[in-house]
């Protein structure tokens, strides 16, 4: 699978994975996230979380297309945010947290998709007037100007949240 890219300066990084066992409960990386989210929370403010130099490269980006990212924020920085308040992650599956563990080791928004619900060309441009979603545990979202990844049924992902279609359930 490939992405084209139509949004310039923008990289990113793909992996496909097949044959996953998606579970709901793995000890091991229950651990792990734990111990993780209580490292980020010892050596981490709030304030330090804008400061990460992913984080920050993010919010500039988002703020060249004009996203606010104090009103938008990215996943990342909402995940880590989430951790620092002592709200630690959410625990979905082993496939979803290694995903979040990820985004908050590094600080850069990971999506994570369903392939089975992908239908190729897969780009990566900006959201068009009218083009909307709805969002994993949120409302609809909106995605004039925002950085999106479409395939030929639609938008179904961006930075901030990603669908329902394309999730990321057995």
């Amino acid at each position: 699978m490939s992405i084209a890219i139509q949004i310039p300066g923008v990289k990113l990084g793909l992996i496909e994975a097949t044959n996953v066992q998606v579970q709901l409960v793995h000890p091991g990386l229950a651990a792990e996230m734990d111990a993780v989210c209580d490292r980020i929370r010892r050596t981490h403010t709030i304030d330090q979380v804008a400061l990460l130099d992913s984080v920050r490269g993010v919010r500039g980006m988002f703020r060249a297309w004009g996203v606010d990212p104090s009103r938008y924020r990215p996943s990342s920085e909402a995940l880590l945010r989430r951790v620092v308040q002592g709200k630690g992650l959410y625990r979905i599956s082993n496939v979803v947290d290694v995903c979040n563990l990820c985004s908050i080791e590094t600080g850069w928004p990971f999506g994570l998709y369903d392939r089975a619900h992908l239908d190729p060309p897969i780009v990566m441009r900006l959201g068009q007037n009218g083009e909307s979603y709805e969002g994993i545990g949120k409302q609809t979202w909106h995605l004039a100007g925002r950085p999106i990844l479409v395939d030929s049924r639609g938008p179904f992902g961006c930075p901030i949240s990603d669908s329902t279609r394309t999730m990321i359930t057995e």
